[in-house]
């Protein structure tokens, strides 16, 4: 092979390498001043064709409940119920934008991330609920008040070692969320969607793009990088519907690379950056609003 080819052959690897990696949009050495960071969180052990069920929410709210009493008299009190339709939502626009970031990135093996979505006393009984690998709850009260209030998780759901076996990957994770109170203009229900958003991407393995109260948002091994000031892993907001990004879907292309190969489960760096003049959302269709 004459030099020419050589060098010819030598980029065309280079290029398919890159083209096929998560992390093409960063270069390697990501930095604060250039970089936008996520976290990931542990990835599941069995990611397709996982089962979530909604469990109908001790969710209260005068705006949504009692001024508006449509979902009292639309056919199903529960299928209807507000905190229903936000955790329906939530959890069908990160299947959306899933599709949406797999297909203009290449990231093919994400279509092996798959679930299905059941609501207890709709389409979902006590057995789908005990073996549901995503549960979704939610307590809390969402009109304006003059004090706000409110704490989420998403997490592997403990101590029961049938659902997650450490350093195995995620069996089995919990959805949840509390507190009182909306900010003046916010709406009665967008704040307890972003929120869901926000808790139902940890269960997949997302992980946060900021850190709340001050924290610093810390790489492992590149120092503190910048909170993105309105990703929804970073800052839940409650005045209008917040939207996926590009970052936030890396973290599981580079989470669940292990699928490219349809091999078992393995471990993940924790983190992953792109580019801060790379970062995109994709807006869910109006087409999907559930309230």
């Amino acid at each position: 092979m004459s030099r020419r080819a050589s060098a010819l052959a030598a980029i065309a690897l280079a290029l398919a390498v890159v083209g096929s990696s998560p992390l093409a949009s960063a270069d390697n050495h990501p930095r604060p001043t250039t970089h936008w960071l996520s976290l990931i969180n542990e990835t599941h052990a069995e990611p397709t064709g996982m089962s979530v069920v909604i469990v109908p929410p001790i969710y209260g709210s005068k705006v949504a409940m009692a001024d508006d009493r449509a979902w009292l008299t639309g056919g199903s009190p529960i299928r209807d119920h507000p905190g229903v339709r936000a955790a329906q939502e939530a959890t069908a626009y990160w299947a959306w934008a899933i599709e949406r970031f797999r297909t203009d990135h290449g990231w093919t093996h994400l279509q092996k991330l798959t679930y299905t979505v059941r609501v207890l006393g709709v389409d979902a009984t006590p057995d789908d609920l005990q073996r549901a690998h995503i549960v979704v709850t939610t307590a809390m009260i969402g009109d304006p008040s003059p004090s706000l209030f409110h704490l989420g998780l998403g997490a592997p759901t403990f101590p029961n070692p049938i659902f997650r076996v450490t350093n195995q990957g995620m069996r089995r994770c919990t959805v949840w969320n509390t507190g009182a109170g909306n900010r003046s203009g916010e709406s009665h229900v967008v704040r307890l969607r972003n929120l869901i958003i926000h808790e139902f991407g940890h269960c997949l393995a997302v992980g946060h793009t900021g850190t709340s109260l001050g924290l610093n948002h810390n790489s492992r091994s590149y120092g503190t990088f910048d909170s993105h000031p309105t990703d929804v892993m970073s800052a839940v907001l409650g005045d209008r519907r917040q939207c996926i990004s590009n970052i936030n879907v890396q973290s599981l292309a580079v989470g669940y690379d292990w699928l490219r190969t349809g091999t078992t489960w393995r471990d993940h760096p924790g983190e992953t950056f792109i580019l801060k003049d790379d970062y995109r959302t994709a807006c869910m269709p109006d087409s999907m609003k559930r309230f």
